[in-house]
């Protein structure tokens, strides 16, 4: 979609849902729709700040081997409060880049990582390169 966007800056949009719509079938229209899915191609991005966005998810929770998160070394999240946790465990799981990571502002925010469907391991490393972070409500 975006071969050389390196960095990405999402704010302000509370009607925003979706970056890139997928058809659900009728059995999942109830369920939170992801804000990035697996249509979502930015090989390149390196920093994604996301502001003031109404999506209560994120990301899709099957994500694994998506490039584009591969190469995240900065995210930002701020005042995004339908979101309940940040991370699925296999979407945290591919981001072996990130240097920074600020979480703020989320009301809702209950997890950090939602690990109910792939729980880590105990001597699992995740973000294993990450040298700051931030977790603040105001």
């Amino acid at each position: 979609m975006f071969p050389k966007l390196g960095s990405l800056e999402l704010e302000h949009l509370p009607s925003l849902t979706s970056f890139c719509s997928i058809p659900l079938k009728a059995d999942i229209q109830c369920m939170p729709v992801a804000l990035i899915n697996k249509k979502v191609t930015m090989p390149q991005l390196e920093l994604l700040k996301v502001s003031k966005i109404n999506s209560g998810k994120l990301w899709d929770d099957n994500l694994p081997g998506c490039s584009f998160i591969q190469n995240l070394t900065s995210l930002t999240i701020d005042k995004c409060d339908n979101i309940v946790y940040a991370f699925s465990s296999s979407v945290a799981r591919e981001l072996v880049n990130l240097k920074h990571l600020a979480i703020s502002n989320c009301q809702r925010l209950e997890e950090i990582f939602d690990v109910s469907q792939k729980p880590f391991s105990n001597d699992e490393v995740v973000f294993p390169n990450l040298e700051t972070l931030e977790i603040s409500l105001t």
